[in-house]
């Protein structure tokens, strides 16, 4: 599906060796030594983006989706790509504008199918023109990334010097559709968890203040540092419940690669064939009263582990699905959950916010579940 805007050769759309080849390169990124150095950039980035948004004036209202998803951006080109190019957020703001486009038009041919019945794509109305364009910028965007670091010759112990490495072989073209994949991947679903556990905060006073309780208590008003992250265990769950009931990535698709018979065995069972696609609605499974009790209900204690530091077990393995499963599962899931803390953690310890009254929340329905019409809030400054 986002085959027009990602390429098939970046990691979120690879498949098979080249696949297998890709991860295994990009993994010795995500562990716990190179999280650690990532999070204390992170942190000095949100911190520098909160002063951006704190007012002189007592409140000031602010896009929060739009906010938080320039956040995630930049966080992303300063600790995966380490660059030194200085994307003003008029540029970033582009870049995720242009994707956000593009994926509109893609469902738009979805619907007029002209995705698969390529004959269509002549129609005005499957705007192939305008979808080159956008695909035209993003490949801009990723080439001038890749130019900075070509030019100022930078050896980088990250993604970017990763990918350009001879030794591992990497095209100009896979160069570029996995810079691609995990800016617009990365950006995306991170700042959707975020705004939706925002949302999460300013509608439900007692969890607000359980987790705020919790981050003074902790933090003692001190940036958060990364052994801080995991005591954080109320926020922790929070971030848990809000993936359960808002999983930025609705549904999954994947090919079948033996067939299979599905259904019991005295009765007409459905047929899988090899090679079809089996696309899984994870929020049925995530509303499902056959895994969660109270499905419907937003209760982050079913998340808190238990006197003895155990988690709780999930009904089924494949019950909670927001990072997907099995060895195409999220690459950066860890990278994005530890930062989900740190920026929540942060916001909670500089700012009060208040949802503006009145205003429509809805669910996209589009390539992530993110707020339809963003979500105003007033925000200010807390005082200690």
């Amino acid at each position: 599906m986002l085959e027009p805007i990602l390429g098939l050769e970046g990691i979120t759309l690879s498949g098979g060796m080249q696949h297998k080849n890709s991860r295994k390169c990009f993994n010795p990124l995500f562990n716990s030594i190179k999280l650690k150095e990532m999070l204390e950039r992170m942190n000095d980035i949100t911190e520098e983006r909160i002063d951006k948004w704190l007012p002189t004036e007592s409140k000031k209202r602010i896009s929060m989706h739009k906010e938080l998803s320039v956040l995630v951006l930049e966080i992303l080109l300063k600790t995966l790509f380490d660059t030194d190019y200085r994307a003003s957020d008029l540029e970033m703001e582009k870049v995720i504008d242009n994707f956000e486009s593009a994926t509109k038009i893609i469902f738009d041919r979805l619907f007029y199918m002209s995705n698969e019945m390529v004959w269509l794509d002549s129609w005005p109305i499957c705007q192939k023109s305008t979808l080159n364009k956008y695909k035209k910028d993003l490949l801009a965007f990723a080439n001038k990334i890749i130019y900075d670091r070509q030019t100022k010759q930078t050896d980088a112990d990250d993604l970017l010097n990763l990918l350009l490495s001879s030794k591992n072989g990497f095209t100009e073209k896979q160069i570029r559709e996995h810079i691609l994949s995990f800016l617009i991947a990365g950006h995306d679903t991170v700042a959707t968890l975020l705004s939706w556990t925002m949302f999460i905060l300013m509608t439900k006073p007692t969890v607000y203040e359980a987790c705020r309780n919790e981050v003074d208590t902790v933090l003692i008003g001190e940036k958060p540092a990364y052994d801080q992250l995991n005591k954080l265990k109320i926020l922790n769950a929070v971030i848990q419940e809000t993936l359960r009931m808002y999983p930025p990535i609705p549904i999954i698709s994947r090919e079948c690669i033996q067939e299979h018979f599905i259904g019991p065995n005295n009765r007409k069972q459905i047929h899988i064939p090899r090679g079809a696609t089996v696309t899984c609605d994870i929020r049925t499974v995530h509303y499902s009263s056959k895994y969660w009790p109270n499905p419907e209900e937003f209760d982050y204690t079913r998340w808190m582990k238990d006197e003895n530091g155990n988690p709780p077990k999930l009904a089924h393995p494949c019950c909670f699905l927001p990072f997907g499963a099995g060895n195409r599962n999220c690459i950066g899931q860890t990278y994005a959950i530890q930062e989900a803390i740190m920026i929540l953690a942060i916001m909670i310890r500089r700012l009060n916010f208040e949802i503006v009254p009145g205003q429509e929340i809805a669910r996209d329905n589009k390539m992530t579940a993110k707020p339809q019409y963003d979500i105003l809030v007033d925000i200010s400054k807390r005082s200690n």
